[in-house]
């Protein structure tokens, strides 16, 4: 009896070191699963790290990125953990990306406005308007033009209207109007540039006239300028882009 009951007792011990083994796997486990992922190393195992949480997207991978994104010493890690925040696209996330768009970097605030883009609401529309207002970078600028271009908010048609024809550069107008006509598949005609000042006027004019343009401006509280005698010859309507 005392040997059976030896071996009883045995058995229970192995039985419960077994289970004291697979609960230790196990919350190992779920330690690796749900604890925030971090980054660790040089530069290019830090941007390795943000292109992993951008595809498998663990478990606050979002405000690993949101923290990089703002205060990774490296300007490529910046730029990357910003643009990775554009698969994140949450309401705590945001000050990190408009963090971004002031960037000591270039890349860094171009790559902030394509991001900031897809949150498509006015706060965002103004704070790209401002990039195109106040930024010396041509490449920043585009970059904001093409946010706009993302962006649903009334006020993005309205800065991308007014930078095609106010702005100093040509090539920034041209972007502009690109970047507005695609929000409507349409496209600037051939041979239309702002170099041709006449023409240039005359398809500003003709997109004024569009209810769509028309709606946005009254929507976002601007006053939209008509000028008719920048039409040159008959009328068409826009959607036609002749």
């Amino acid at each position: 009896m005392e040997r059976v009951s030896g071996k009883s007792v045995l058995s229970r011990r192995m039985v419960v070191l077994a289970v004291a083994s697979v609960l230790a796997v196990t919350a190992a486990s779920l330690y690796l699963a749900f604890s925030p992922p971090s980054l660790s190393g040089d530069v290019s195992e830090r941007i390795a790290a943000i292109h992993k949480m951008t595809v498998e997207r663990p478990r606050g991978a979002g405000g690993v990125l949101a923290r990089a994104a703002e205060d990774d010493p490296s300007p490529e890690v910046r730029r990357e953990a910003v643009g990775a925040l554009g698969h994140f696209i949450e309401p705590q996330f945001r000050p990190a990306v408009v963090t971004c768009t002031t960037d000591q970097v270039a890349d860094v605030r171009a790559m902030a406005a394509g991001t900031l883009g897809l949150y498509g609401d006015a706060e965002a529309a103004d704070v790209l308007a401002r990039m195109i207002a106040d930024d010396t970078e041509t490449r920043v600028v585009q970059a904001a033009l093409g946010g706009l271009a993302d962006c649903k908010a009334p006020m993005a048609i309205v800065a991308l209207l007014e930078t095609a024809e106010k702005n100093t550069s040509t090539e920034v107008r041209m972007v502009a109007m690109k970047s507005l006509l695609r929000k409507y598949e349409g496209k600037v005609p051939d041979g239309v540039t702002p170099d041709d000042e006449k023409r240039w006027r005359d398809l500003l004019q003709r997109w004024r006239r569009f209810d769509r343009i028309k709606d946005a401006y009254a929507t976002a509280g601007v006053t939209l300028v008509n000028r008719p005698g920048d039409i040159i010859g008959h009328d068409h309507h826009p959607e036609r882009r002749d």
